[in-house]
């Protein structure tokens, strides 16, 4: 079974300044599209109004019940293998940024009450069970004269840190989401969504902003 999700997202308030002070207009609307077809995931962002066939980002994942060992899940070519630059994640032992943190996201601390999973201690990678690795492949193309690396650069920074951030929470909200059966997610999927809309209508900041 596969969910498809196609989204708008609206970025002014979440790039740093530089970019919104050289992005034209209309540059900074993003479209996504996202399937769930568990263990399988992709999203695909595009700016089809402005950039067009100029810029992407996909981001693939696999969830592997492994300790992320494996070498090449996303089985790229030979030419890919070489450009690519493996790094690892470790949602309890990475450095994390002073905004970033929060006590009760912290899986160092956190015990969950309906799993009895927690706190992580510093080699839980190799005493936890069950264990999952998620294999993130992501690919990014920005093509603009003299702001490529920049940007590309920029996006890839920001993907690390949204993947220890969101996965730091992820375990730490397991009692939130542990039990859930598909109905249920679509229910808060729907409620998020017009929180969303609301808060865009508002201009509201939320979420992870970047500078």
């Amino acid at each position: 079974m596969c969910f498809f999700i196609l989204a708008s997202l609206f970025l002014p308030s979440k790039v740093p300044a530089f970019v919104r002070i050289l992005a034209p207009r209309g540059a900074l609307e993003m479209h996504e599209k996202a399937w769930n077809a568990y263990p399988y995931c992709r999203t695909e962002i595009s700016n089809p109004d402005y950039m067009k066939d100029n810029f992407y980002l996909r981001i693939e994942t696999w969830h592997i019940e492994d300790e992320g060992q494996a070498e090449n899940v996303h089985k790229l070519t030979k030419e890919e293998l070489e450009k690519r630059i493996v790094e690892h994640i470790d949602i309890a032992n990475d450095p994390i940024e002073a905004r970033d943190y929060k006590e009760d996201e912290d899986p160092t601390l956190f015990k969950s009450e309906k799993t009895g999973r927690g706190p992580l201690q510093k080699d839980w990678q190799k005493t936890s069970k069950p264990l999952m690795c998620a294999y993130k492949l992501v690919t990014t193309n920005f093509k603009w004269w003299g702001l490529q690396n920049k940007i590309e650069s920029f996006i890839m920074k920001s993907e690390r840190r949204l993947f220890t951030v969101f996965h730091r929470q992820l375990f730490c909200w397991i009692d939130k989401w542990y039990g859930l059966t598909m109905e249920d997610i679509r229910k808060i999927e729907e409620q998020t969504q017009k929180e969303l809309n609301e808060q865009r209508n508002q201009g509201e900041i939320k979420g992870m902003v970047t500078n």
